[in-house]
């Protein structure tokens, strides 16, 4: 009798636990369904409707949930390792050389096609906050590393050309046949015509036909450029062109892109950024912007 009453309570018991499951599950459906369909759900504001598709609603919270899943935690990792090492190296007096970001930038903008005035300012303040992040976070992991001055000499005597940045410019050109040509695409410029789209009008150059008579980057002593167009690109401003020259293909007007100046850095300039090379080949593994969350009782909710 006894082992009756407790197989009933045990079944009793089963039952009550698969009534529970069986509502959670379904009250989790109902949430879903309310979020990916736009229902509200308390403190958010679900209502609000992200996307349709084919009459389908994506609701605000369930796009924002799906965010957070896929990206939250490694975006607001780099967020606290950004203000991290942004606190510690305002708390150690840490500043990066402006002329290493001027070279390092400027090697970037090389890689770069044509920018904008404002796209230009743009790339330069977002590759600068780049750069300054990671020399700060090898700065502060190197700070207490010693290095003999004759090594950082020595280095500095072996590899100085990577402290030095020879001026480079970026343009297209356009060649027609004839004077008269050519005055008619001054002619349309001055208009405000695009200078790439007559490019692919007007231009006998083949190769660059397609790129909208786009040339690319050059130094003064590269071989590659015809003659005369680094004396005739260096006088004008950028996002200028120039006036119809005569070239050994026909008659070319040039358009400056960009102007890159030369850098030279001294020793006393680069001093400090050596020995910070130096001193990070004794650290391993290599210093990683999480190594220094400790010092600043870092907690999130991860």
């Amino acid at each position: 009798m006894r082992m009756k009453r407790k197989l009933l309570w045990i079944v009793i018991a089963l039952l009550l636990v698969s009534n529970v499951v069986t509502l959670l599950i379904l009250n989790s459906g109902e949430k879903e369904n309310r979020r990916m369909h736009g229902g509200t759900t308390e403190g958010n504001q679900g209502n609000q409707v992200a996307a349709t598709i084919g009459g389908e609603e994506i609701s605000y919270e369930y796009w924002l949930d799906h965010l957070e899943q896929s990206y939250g935690r490694k975006a607001l990792k780099e967020i606290i390792n950004h203000h991290v090492i942004e606190q510690l190296a305002q708390e150690n007096n840490i500043t990066i050389e402006q002329g290493i970001l001027d070279l390092e930038t400027s090697f970037l903008f090389t890689l770069e096609g044509t920018l904008t005035s404002t796209q230009v300012e743009e790339k330069k303040a977002e590759w600068e906050e780049m750069i300054k992040h990671r020399l700060s976070v090898e700065e502060l992991a190197t700070m207490d590393v010693d290095v003999p001055e004759a090594e950082i000499q020595a280095y500095y005597d072996r590899y100085r050309n990577q402290y030095s940045f020879s001026q480079h410019i970026q343009i297209s050109h356009i060649i027609v046949p004839d004077r008269s040509t050519a005055d008619r695409v001054i002619e349309e410029l001055d208009q405000g015509a695009s200078f790439s789209a007559l490019a692919r009008e007007y231009t006998i150059d083949d190769e660059t036909r397609r790129d909208g008579g786009y040339l690319g980057y050059f130094t003064a002593s590269n071989s590659f450029l015809p003659s005369g167009y680094f004396e005739r690109a260096t006088a004008l401003e950028e996002h200028e062109y120039s006036e119809p020259f005569q070239t050994g293909e026909g008659i070319g007007i040039l358009y400056l892109h960009r102007n890159l100046p030369s850098v030279e850095l001294t020793y006393d300039q680069v001093r400090n950024h050596i020995r910070r090379i130096l001193a990070l080949e004794q650290i391993h593994p290599a210093p990683n912007p999480t190594d220094f969350w400790n010092e600043l009782n870092v907690e999130w909710i991860y």
